[in-house]
């Protein structure tokens, strides 16, 4: 298969192409870990909300 000439301009495209692609992995990476992260915490957020109403209740015989 016959090597493609680029010119300057598609080379420097290509380039910057090339480090787009690059920096929006590493971008949605990064987007990914950020909201994992923010779901753990609400995960546990609202694992211990639950803990604190349901150690209410129990206090509260009232609502039983």
């Amino acid at each position: 298969m016959p090597r493609i000439e680029l010119s300057d301009d598609e080379f420097a495209m290509l380039n910057w192409l090339r480090e787009f692609n690059s920096f929006a992995t590493v971008e949605a990476e990064t987007a990914h870990s950020l909201l994992a992260q923010s779901l753990l915490v609400l995960e546990n957020s609202a694992a211990v909300i639950s803990e604190a109403v349901i150690e209410w209740l129990d206090s509260e015989p009232f609502f039983w």
